[in-house]
């Protein structure tokens, strides 16, 4: 299981490595007619919205991943839970604190294989069009090579926000809600933020 995932893990970052140098060799012929990516006067009820929906996909990509990716030390985790609790009125603290390492060691590989299994999970529902860079920008990308690497980060971006779980798509949530609370906005409902230039 291991070999799987350092294999899985290596495939993983050598692709990412491969993807970095090909656009790097392209946006050094092309960047000069990229335009700026206006990113300003946003809405916040649309971000509200945009939020609440990745917020809602989030949450079915994490039943889907609980019900069709098996845990194959599934037995062996309930066995060191309880283990733990036994070892715990004893007073062992070697042995406890070894069962709880190894218990922890299952548990971050599981979350690995959950990561990664559920990024794959988001390109698939990005390429289907649920993107989160294309509905907050404000004029259309006219460039196609730029148009092409922004819609493939839109893609990688989205990917990347539905595996990390809709723990993290609430936190975000708060982070936005702790904004509008401490007057961020101004009392248009409109967040000024500069356009990112090139």
């Amino acid at each position: 299981m291991k070999s799987i995932q350092e294999f899985i893990s290596n495939w993983f970052l050598t692709v990412i490595v491969a993807i970095i140098i090909i656009a790097g060799v392209i946006l050094n012929n092309n960047i000069e007619h990229f335009q700026t990516i206006d990113f300003s006067s946003f809405d916040t009820s649309k971000i509200i919205g945009l939020i609440g929906s990745l917020f809602f996909v989030s949450l079915l990509v994490e039943r889907f991943l609980e019900i069709f990716v098996q845990d194959p030390k599934a037995k062996q985790k309930v066995q060191l839970q309880r283990n733990v609790r036994a070892l715990a009125p004893l007073g062992d603290i070697e042995q406890l604190h070894e069962t709880e390492a190894q218990l922890e060691q299952i548990k971050s590989e599981r979350r690995k294989t959950i990561r990664v299994v559920g990024f794959a999970v988001g390109i698939v529902i990005a390429l289907f069009g649920f993107r989160v860079l294309s509905n907050l920008l404000v004029e259309p990308i006219v460039d196609p090579i730029q148009n092409r690497f922004v819609n493939i980060m839109d893609m990688v971006l989205t990917a990347g926000l539905i595996s990390g779980g809709s723990g993290g798509i609430h936190n975000l949530i708060n982070v936005l809600e702790r904004f509008m609370m401490g007057g961020g906005g101004d009392n248009s409902g409109n967040l000024d933020i500069p356009p990112i230039s090139r």
